[in-house]
């Protein structure tokens, strides 16, 4: 809502991680169908009207931008002015353009919605399914002709059809035709039974034609999260005996995974490859732990499961914490004479932990320093830096102040004109 919003009706393609978008940066179909689906979620949940004006925007843009009328089917990827970049037809851009719209649809009861989802359905089915082994092959041409290689030289991917899974969870939802019912479980039922290796209990990623395996590789986050994409599809399909197995294989995936794939810092690492774990993490896959641990908390009621929210939203929480410490000695650093000096003190008081930095550069005057924790205020920084001018858009102070009042707390600043600047964070205690 803040960053990301372009003034040419549709959303950047790039932003920054200090929030600096980059106006000519390609569009892409899976980005902005995700827009469209987070806003209409956010409105369907909360019923917020800012986040409706979003996701009627989105809407708009996206199927006046992204619909290929010629063809059939989702470009993947634009440029800002609307030209298309590439054309080619991904079952992961049409699943998402599905997903999106869906939600649109029970978010707001949007006729043209529903009904380019259901239109954009009839394409998958008619185009994007392989005949002879069925299930969705990965990429085509723009106009769905088929590929001469593929990905990992995967024309099926678990990837892919986890979206497909996804996809028509919702859209049935939204629309109960029978036909849809029986691709969804068949969905269910490829995962379950050709997918799902329950010797490891992990879901293969890679395959044929035919369904052979190509690749001894675990992807942590992908794997929680179809657990519970399962349990939602059963749900959704009332079938009792269907939500009893489904429950109990992402016990058991959920299980797995935080065995295996837990870091001693507590987020869940990426992914594992034949023996050898890929140490990194990734933002997503923290996300699908969280849900796919509550999952197994309301169906087990073990409160295991919660620890492992816990441990991970903690992981997630400090990540957030050092970015907004990283931009405050950026920005003594940033706005300093030739020599730096910075003082980083903790003390306590009244409740609350302080961390202050301070420093001894150019300092701020005092007509700007109720001004600078606005987004896109510069005017205090123009001129001010003694290394080489002052870079940004002027959104890292604003991100500062959102992260300390989603703590429960907040961030002053005290500063003297060509002497200091001292930024201090309050933290209440109880979040320490």
């Amino acid at each position: 809502m803040d960053y990301a919003v372009a003034p040419d009706g549709g959303f950047y393609g790039t932003v920054l991680r200090n929030g600096t978008p980059v106006v000519d940066a390609p569009r892409g179909g899976v980005l902005n169908a995700r827009i469209l689906w987070s806003f209409s979620a956010a409105y369907r949940t909360f019923g917020d009207e800012s986040y409706l004006k979003l996701a009627n925007k989105s809407q708009r843009y996206f199927i006046d931008t992204f619909i290929d009328k010629k063809n059939g089917g989702v470009y993947w990827l634009v440029n800002p002015d609307g030209e298309v970049v590439n054309a080619s037809k991904y079952t992961y851009a049409m699943t998402y353009a599905i997903y999106g719209l869906a939600e649109h649809y029970l978010a707001t009861g949007n006729d043209e919605s529903l009904k380019t989802a259901i239109s954009l359905y009839h394409v998958l089915e008619e185009k994007g399914r392989e005949p002879q082994y069925d299930g969705y092959v990965e990429s085509f041409t723009e106009n769905w002709e088929k590929l001469e290689q593929y990905d990992n030289n995967a024309p099926k991917t678990m990837n892919a059809h986890l979206h497909v899974l996804e996809a028509y969870t919702l859209l049935y939802q939204c629309w109960k035709d029978n036909g849809l019912k029986k691709r969804l479980e068949f969905c269910v039922d490829l995962f379950m039974n050709r997918i799902y290796d329950p010797s490891r209990k992990h879901f293969n990623l890679f395959f044929d034609n035919e369904w052979n395996s190509l690749v001894e590789m675990d992807s942590y986050g992908h794997d929680v999260e179809t657990g519970w994409l399962l349990c939602e599809a059963a749900r959704t399909l009332e079938n009792q005996d269907l939500i009893e197995q489904t429950n109990q294989l992402a016990l058991d995936v959920t299980e797995a995974c935080l065995a295996e794939g837990m870091s001693d810092k507590g987020y869940m690492i990426y992914e594992k490859k034949g023996d050898r774990k890929t140490k990194h993490a990734s933002w997503w896959g923290q996300i699908e732990t969280v849900i796919a641990c509550v999952n197994a908390w309301q169906i087990s009621g073990s409160d295991v499961y919660l620890q492992s929210v816990d441990t991970v939203w903690t992981f997630a929480d400090a990540f957030c914490l050092r970015e907004v410490l990283g931009n405050l000695l950026d920005n003594a650093i940033k706005y300093s004479h030739e020599e730096v000096k910075i003082d980083i003190i903790c003390e306590s008081e009244k409740g609350f932990c302080k961390i202050k930095v301070c420093d001894n550069g150019l300092g701020i005057p005092l007509k700007d320093q109720s001004l600078i924790f606005n987004r896109f205020e510069r005017s205090a920084a123009v001129g001010r830096s003694g290394r080489g001018g002052a870079a940004g858009f002027g959104l890292g102070l604003n991100y500062v102040q959102q992260v300390m009042l989603a703590h429960g707390g907040r961030v002053e600043v005290e500063s003297e004109e060509g002497c200091f600047s001292e930024f201090t964070l309050y933290f209440p205690i109880e979040t320490v």
